[in-house]
């Protein structure tokens, strides 16, 4: 004991002071023996020697010098209490969870040679390391790779399953997203979201319980005030996780309905989000819309918010005269989406839009199939509104734009949309009103357009 403590001063000295690599190599090893050969008792020293080479794991910035002094910290924290190691750990997560990478890196390395080297110390704490591990596995980016990796290593190889160890500890999984989803680093922010979408999917597999209830509640609280504010790279990431929440392919959709049925806040938001940011920000605001309203099983509640901001992105998608495609597809999921508004009081507004979207992707680009057919499909539905007059003029114009079109799958779609029409037998009016149009249009159609058209009437 008198020659530790002769000796830990000038080992810590060594490890603040010590500049070439071989001697700082040569210092953590020589640390990390003092422990495991049991040649000195460093029972009153441990705690100097813990605390220097702790700060050193996290000072270091090459892989294999963190290594070294990482398996000298843990030959240190052996002979440790475990309030001790607790501490040590506390200090771990807490570096793995900054918006620094380079902590985040050491602290990666760190917990990979604890669970090789000292895995019965990494189970005592686990739940300090496993959430953060859980959680960092989603970071994407291109300098993080080596730590991704390392993370998905530590959880992977430290939990009998997956689902079970999410489930176990969801609270402490779900505090590391909620702070990282405020962080100014996009990449935890995407990494958050992506890895609250898996816990609700593993939450909404599992048994009814109020657990479960609460736990899908906090989810989608999380997702849904991240959504909120400014635009930011990868915030479709948060829009993708929450719509999961009702991804008819993952769980139960019965269950899902009763989390979200009659909850308009999410749609509020999700329709707020609406009006900013880039057309593949919008377009997966608007598939996870989709999947929100088609899962909504109380068909009475109001929808108008939806078709209101519905015109605002019909008029920002004209404005993207730079990003045609990407729109266009965009104003194609829109129209899908209004078609859960139909059935409600919100018809006649609807279709007004609907039809305003097929006219812009009419001029825009050329190439209106898509949108024809969509068309085709909700156009049974508006049986009532198409009967006024303004309705047949603005639906007429459509399938004149359609069927004098030079693109051959647009005249298709046309027609297919007329022999729509002659099904429905009171729509007869719509018809004919139609044929009286096409006598005006003998500039735009080919004379055996008309003629094809008036038999097809006949």
């Amino acid at each position: 004991s008198k020659v530790a403590a002769e000796l830990a001063p000038v080992l810590v000295s060594m490890t603040r002071s010590g500049v070439g690599i071989p001697t700082r190599v040569a210092t953590a090893q020589f640390i990390a023996s003092l422990f495991t050969l049991n040649r000195f008792d460093m029972a009153n020293e441990y705690s100097k020697l813990l605390d220097v080479t702790l700060g050193t794991v996290f000072s270091e910035r090459t892989g294999a010098l963190i290594k070294c002094w990482a398996a000298a910290a843990l030959s240190c924290a052996s002979a440790a209490p475990p309030a001790r190691q607790s501490k040590m750990m506390t200090t771990v997560a807490y570096r793995a969870q900054s918006e620094d990478e380079s902590d985040r890196k050491a602290a990666a390395i760190f917990c990979s040679v604890l669970s090789a080297r000292r895995p019965e110390m990494l189970k005592a704490h686990a739940a300090q390391v496993l959430p953060v591990a859980c959680v960092s596995r989603f970071v994407d980016s291109e300098t993080s790779k080596d730590t991704n990796e390392a993370w998905r290593l530590v959880w992977e190889d430290n939990i009998a399953s997956s689902t079970v160890a999410t489930r176990h500890y969801s609270t402490e999984i779900l505090g590391v997203c909620e702070g990282w989803l405020l962080a100014r680093f996009y990449a935890l922010r995407k990494a958050a979201a992506k890895c609250l979408a898996e816990c609700a999917i593993v939450w909404a597999k599992s048994e009814d319980t109020a657990e479960r209830s609460a736990a899908l509640q906090t989810v989608k609280k999380l997702l849904v005030t991240s959504l909120e504010g400014g635009s930011w790279d990868g915030k479709d990431i948060v829009a993708e996780s929450l719509a999961k929440l009702t991804d008819r392919r993952e769980f139960d959709l019965v269950n899902t309905a009763k989390l979200l049925d009659g909850d308009q806040r999410v749609i509020q938001v999700l329709c707020s989000e609406l009006q900013r940011g880039s057309p593949k920000f919008r377009m997966s605001i608007i598939q996870s819309l989709k999947k929100i309203l088609k899962c909504q099983s109380d068909r009475e509640v109001s929808r108008a918010p939806i078709v209101e901001l519905s015109k605002t992105t019909l008029n920002r998608a004209v404005q993207d005269a730079d990003q045609r495609d990407v729109t266009d597809r965009l104003l194609v999921e829109l129209l899908r989406c209004l078609e859960v508004c139909l059935g409600t009081s919100e018809e006649k507004d609807t279709f007004e839009v609907c039809a305003q979207i097929v006219q812009t992707v009419q001029r825009r680009s050329g190439r209106a199939e898509n949108a024809l057919l969509c068309l085709h499909d909700v156009l049974p539905r508006f049986q009532h509104c198409v009967q006024e007059p303004l309705s047949r003029d603005v639906l007429c114009e459509i399938l004149a734009d359609a069927i004098g079109s030079p693109v051959d799958e647009d005249r298709a779609a046309g027609w297919k949309i007329c022999e729509n029409i002659l099904v429905q037998q009171d729509w007869l009016p719509v018809l004919q009103h139609f044929q009286v149009s096409v006598e005006g249009l003998r500039e735009k159609l080919a004379d055996n357009t008309r003629s094809k058209i008036l038999a097809l009437g006949r």
